[in-house]
């Protein structure tokens, strides 16, 4: 019960970390991952899909919530060279227990320079 009394705001503390005037987020994760926490506040940031992190698609794209286990094949090395590739710097991380059957997971706020927030 503890774990899906907290599902309305799961990603709060990591939302806490993106400025407020931040209006797109990009999200990678697993497919099935509770991502309305990141939509608030409801009507002023929009929140887009990114695959193995490919910002391409979105130049305005400067701040990513990213699930580390779904980065290559789910080592944590494999997040570490995805950030060092791809130049983000870590704002934060957090353990989340989004499921109680699968435990705590790895979700970490990544910023890309470029941006004035």
């Amino acid at each position: 019960y503890t774990v899906y009394g907290s599902m309305n705001d799961l990603f709060a503390s990591l939302r806490q970390s993106i400025p407020e005037s931040v209006p797109i987020i990009g999200l990678i994760e697993g497919g099935d991952d509770a991502e309305s926490s990141l939509w608030r506040p409801f009507g002023a940031r929009r929140v887009v899909h990114v695959l193995q992190g490919d910002r391409s698609r979105e130049q305005n794209l400067h701040w990513l919530v990213v699930k580390n286990d779904v980065i290559g094949s789910g080592q944590p090395e494999d997040f570490n060279q995805w950030l060092q590739r791809s130049s983000g710097a870590v704002v934060a991380r957090q353990s989340v227990t989004e499921k109680a059957g699968y435990g705590p997971e790895t979700w970490s706020v990544v910023h890309f320079p470029g941006d004035a927030n």
